[in-house]
């Protein structure tokens, strides 16, 4: 498939599919991420008996996201592309490990916000309400913190990109490039997002279900993150076309 059929495709999850499958050592890849993933899983396990795993684990983890930048960067690139090479792992270190510190600020963010949402509903609650008022509370309240918590999932997806193409940290905290091209095409980015949960729903629930597949749940799960990466990347292009346009 040519680069400029995928360009004018906008969101395409069968191309971002085959074009995954395309990569002759696309098992391979997925592997390495899937053995990373299992070794950081076990470290967690065990930590109790050695706590200097912990940093090991994030030093597994931070390596694994740091391909799923470059895999992000290299699909915004070359959206017919075949996946990046595992290699330069400090180069992947550095960026995984930058990009996790920014999720942990933005998972804070949202975990400061649904507690003091929390203690505001608590406190009001406290006092004599009629029982329609404080169901009234309860349900705003929960659902405001589920609303809040996928718009933070949502901006990160969507930033992740950004900072993935910027290879900087002030990426990820460019708001005002990161709203203005997603305003520019709303719809494939929430169709990304959504299709890219599904994904990694889906990595998760259908090897548990059928029992065997259990043991390649951590080469599933990465997979997955791939593919929700280089649905973004075919949104965040798709963006970008139009802008050029």
């Amino acid at each position: 498939m040519s680069a400029e059929l995928t360009k004018t495709a906008g969101v395409d999850p069968d191309d971002a599919v085959k074009l995954y499958l395309k990569d002759p050592e696309w098992m391979f890849k997925s592997a390495v991420g899937g053995v990373m993933n299992a070794s950081a899983l076990v470290l967690v396990v065990l930590y109790r008996d050695m706590p200097l795993f912990i940093p090991l684990c994030f030093c597994l983890w931070a390596v694994n996201v740091g391909f799923t930048l470059r895999t992000i960067r290299s699909k915004i690139a070359d959206p017919s592309g075949l996946l990046p090479k595992w290699n330069e792992w400090q180069d992947l270190f550095i960026s995984g490990m930058s990009w996790l510190a920014v999720k942990t600020f933005f998972s804070m963010t949202a975990g400061a916000f649904s507690m003091g949402c929390l203690l505001i509903a608590l406190v009001i609650g406290s006092q004599q309400l009629p029982d329609w008022a404080f169901t009234t509370l309860t349900v705003c309240t929960v659902c405001g913190i589920i609303l809040f918590n996928l718009f933070v999932d949502l901006l990160l997806s969507v930033t992740m990109a950004n900072f993935a193409q910027e290879e900087n940290m002030m990426a990820a905290f460019a708001y005002g490039k990161v709203f203005q091209r997603f305003f520019k095409r709303p719809g494939n980015f929430l169709s990304a997002w959504l299709l890219g949960l599904g994904i990694q729903w889906l990595a998760i629930v259908v090897p548990v279900i059928t029992v065997v597949g259990i043991f390649f749940l951590p080469s599933t799960i990465f997979a997955s993150q791939l593919l929700s990466a280089g649905l973004m990347a075919q949104a965040w292009r798709s963006a970008a076309d139009e802008q050029m346009d």
